[in-house]
């Protein structure tokens, strides 16, 4: 049966056989669904310029297979992520966002359609600045969706609102002032970043961009075990 109209954004890309692609895309209904398009690969193929990374896109499917390979049908761009906007650091975070979604893909209980509409708004903001904070503003609500959050509004300890004075990297989240810890970090411009960071939106020191992000990596890996291959070209080119 086909499926028509499927709306998604393409964040992994293979080659397959000659001239054909796998692709993985992040639909906004049915979430992760990977693609076999014959003949992409060929610069005169109507669908070669459709499936680019990080475009948005809308698809029928021959048959739909939440679980194995679709077989696209046809399709069109409804919007195209512009790569002549970004600078070195910004192509590497989309190269790190693509990873990111190619090794979460097989988690199933998260809200696919709030966590889609967040993709979806750091890929706009991503084409214009503070691209890093955006980024740690996507990893923690990746967290958040493996159930392993950093805690940014509260006091890990006791769950108190009041008089937050510190970051425990131990604890991962914020210590009010009766349950002081060691090694916590104090500086009131990064606490004011971590709070932001459920506000993607917000203006933060872009001084605390790269801390943030060693942060909430170390939490990513030793939370979930995803590494991902480039975080080191980001640290690299900070």
């Amino acid at each position: 049966m086909i499926t028509k109209d499927i709306k998604g954004i393409v964040f992994n890309i293979l080659n397959y056989k000659d001239n054909d692609l796998i692709v993985d895309v992040f639909t906004y209904d049915y979430g992760f669904i990977q693609l076999y398009v014959k003949g992409a690969a060929k610069i005169k193929n109507k669908s070669f310029y459709i499936f680019k990374l990080f475009n948005e896109i809308s698809f029928d499917v021959a048959k739909l297979d939440i679980n194995g390979l679709s077989t696209y049908r046809s399709g069109s761009i409804i919007k195209v992520f512009d790569y002549t906007k970004l600078d070195y650091t910004q192509i590497n975070c989309s190269m790190l966002v693509s990873e990111l979604l190619v090794k979460i893909k097989e988690t199933k209980d998260f809200d696919i359609k709030h966590y889609y509409l967040d993709l979806q708004l750091l890929l706009n903001l991503m084409q214009e600045s503070d691209t890093l904070f955006h980024i740690n503003y996507f990893l923690n609500k990746t967290l958040i969706i493996l159930g392993s959050g950093l805690v940014l509004d509260e006091c890990q300890v006791c769950g108190s609102k009041k008089e937050i004075v510190g970051f425990s990297p131990i604890l991962s989240g914020f210590v009010c002032s009766n349950d002081r810890q060691d090694n916590m970090l104090c500086d009131k411009d990064l606490l004011l970043y971590l709070f932001n960071l459920n506000n993607i939106e917000a203006k933060v020191n872009k001084a605390y961009d790269k801390l943030v992000f060693e942060l909430i990596y170390e939490y990513l890996v030793n939370n979930t075990g995803i590494y991902l291959q480039a975080k080191k070209y980001i640290l690299g080119g900070i």
